[in-house]
C-alpha cells in the first residue's frame, strides 16, 4: 500500500464521525454496528463499551481475529 493511500486513510479516521464495527455471531452471520463514540491513533481505533456486551463476547469469541487488546474492569 502506498504512503498517499495509508494517510488518506489515517486522514479519514481522523476526520470522519462514525466507524462501523463488525463482528459474527455464533453462527456466523454478521452484525454491523455504527460507533459514534471512538477514538482514531494511525490505523488503532479506540472504543468503549459495556464490559458485558454483545460485542465483546464476539469479539473474543472470534478465532478470527488478527488482533485486539481489551481491558475489562
Amino acid at each position: 500500500m502506498s504512503k498517499e493511500v495509508k494517510g488518506r486513510i489515517v486522514k479519514y479516521l481522523n476526520d470522519t464521525r462514525f466507524v462501523v464495527l463488525a463482528t459474527v455471531n455464533n453462527d456466523q452471520s454478521p452484525v454491523l454496528r455504527s460507533l459514534a463514540s471512538f477514538a482514531a491513533n494511525g490505523y488503532t481505533i479506540y472504543f468503549s463499551t459495556h464490559k458485558n456486551s454483545k460485542k465483546v463476547d464476539q469479539i473474543q469469541e472470534n478465532p478470527k481475529n488478527k488482533k485486539y487488546e481489551m481491558t475489562r474492569s
